[in-house]
């Protein structure tokens, strides 16, 4: 198995803002946010929203409607993530294109940790079955951190086999068999070290058919 970086990013200079319904969200009911995109074409064959609460695999969709509803939630504090990404489904790079917000579910008191850099995994997909001997795609969202060989680095662990990567770019991986998958990611400081923060790592499983 091996992973291989696109030659460049995806272009696009989209803009894209979300927002919770409501100060609080009723724990009974299922917790929605309001997303508003501009300069940025939605649907099939253009591009989509990736939405991503806490460490949750991300929501993709074409059609926003009047609200975007995120299922039940826990009571408590959870971070909403949203990211452009093109009509292949890789994000897009520019600031412009991630937004944020925090949606409170219950009147209890809380809050979410979300200073420094952030970490924002939109592929590979759980809802998606890829075919055997083709390519998987990686891509992520970086806030806050710039990926190089003298800064930070994102260390991949694909079923126990561990990669470096200093480049923000979308990346394949190449030569997985038929079955289920398992995709770590977890960025580091120049230091080479895990940074302490709650969204600077995620965890995804993925099946190729």
């Amino acid at each position: 198995m091996r992973i291989v970086a696109q030659e460049a990013a995806p272009s696009g200079n989209g803009r894209v803002a979300v927002e919770p319904i409501g100060k609080f969200a009723d724990p009974a009911a299922d917790a929605a946010v309001r997303v508003r995109v501009s300069e940025f074409a939605l649907g099939p064959g253009k591009g989509s929203v990736a939405l991503l609460v806490d460490r949750d695999p991300p929501l993709h969709t074409l059609n926003l409607g009047p609200q975007v509803s995120l299922g039940r939630l826990a009571p408590g504090a959870h971070l909403v993530r949203a990211v452009l990404l093109d009509a292949e489904g890789q994000a897009l790079r520019s600031r412009s294109a991630y937004a944020e917000c925090i949606v409170r579910v219950g009147e209890r008191l809380s809050n979410v940790a979300r200073r420094g850099p952030l970490l924002a995994v939109v592929a590979p997909r759980a809802d998606v079955s890829y075919p055997v001997g083709q390519e998987v795609p990686l891509d992520f969202h970086v806030k806050e951190a710039v990926l190089s060989p003298t800064g930070h680095t994102l260390r991949v662990t694909v079923d126990g086999q561990q990669f470096a990567l200093n480049r923000w770019l979308p990346h394949r991986l190449l030569g997985l068999g038929r079955g289920a998958h398992a995709v770590e990611l977890e960025l580091l400081g120049p230091d080479g070290e895990p940074l302490n923060g709650p969204f600077t790592g995620a965890q995804r499983t993925f099946t190729v058919r």
